[in-house]
């Protein structure tokens, strides 16, 4: 899939497809449906830095990573219906960091990235 055009900008491109979010108009090909504006929803209020949330299979979770507790990045879930939100992972490294969470087809199984960033000091010659 295509990267989408910049966010400020209030056309999107993925591959194919079009999202024109201020005319509220989705194109494919030669197809373009107008679709009704809705009030959005806010599902998280906890304060904390939530970020690539995944629908689950069902589409009755969100699933995201985000830093709230003391700073720590972790895998978290929200219900859709209830706003529920449950942390997922234990990480307690400041150095580490999670992203990119994505369910399974089977609704049982979330991956994401995880890495540890750390400082070195390297040496080069200088001639």
């Amino acid at each position: 899939m295509a990267s989408p055009t910049k966010s400020d900008e209030p056309i999107y491109r993925f591959d194919d497809v079009i999202v024109d979010r201020e005319n509220f108009r989705v194109q494919k090909g030669n197809q373009t449906r107008t679709l009704a504006p809705r009030a959005e929803v806010q599902i998280t209020s906890d304060g904390g830095q939530n970020f690539e949330p995944a629908f689950s299979p069902d589409g009755s979770l969100l699933a995201y990573y985000s830093k709230m507790r003391g700073g720590i990045w972790n895998v978290y879930s929200v219900s859709r219906s209830t706003r529920q939100q449950k942390q997922l992972m234990s990480f307690t490294k400041l150095n580490s960091y999670v992203r990119y969470p994505a369910w399974s087809p089977l609704n049982d199984r979330i991956a994401y990235e995880y890495a540890e960033t750390t400082g070195n000091i390297w040496m080069i010659e200088l001639k």
